[in-house]
């Protein structure tokens, strides 16, 4: 799985690999799927991009990074906050309705 994981060419269950790391919080291997070259606002299916996968992920385990620290280093890196999924929602919008806490969304 971790070979999957490090190409960003490979298409995996829950969309690709920049928003499987990002899901997983991995802030080294989002940097280094960013630096081979994934698009930092690729969509999947559910139109949910890199950002808001980042604002809405519950996931934690030993080698996650902070939900705030995630989403900066995605907005520092030029993630687009205005797209919408599907639904018409913001990473913003799924911010607050994931409850991500005032250090996420004051970002």
């Amino acid at each position: 799985m971790e070979a999957e994981v490090c190409n960003p060419g490979v298409a995996m269950d829950s969309g690709n690999p920049l928003l499987r790391a990002v899901f997983l919080r991995r802030l080294r291997l989002t940097r280094l799927l960013l630096e081979g070259g994934a698009y930092i606002n690729e969509s999947d299916s559910q139109g949910q991009t890199p950002l808001m996968v980042a604002c809405r992920t519950k996931h934690t385990d030993s080698q996650s990074t902070s939900r705030a620290k995630l989403v900066q280093f995605l907005l520092e890196k030029g993630a687009d906050p205005n797209i919408q999924d599907k639904e018409g929602r913001s990473a913003l919008m799924h911010a607050c309705l994931e409850q991500a806490g005032p250090e996420v969304v004051a970002l």
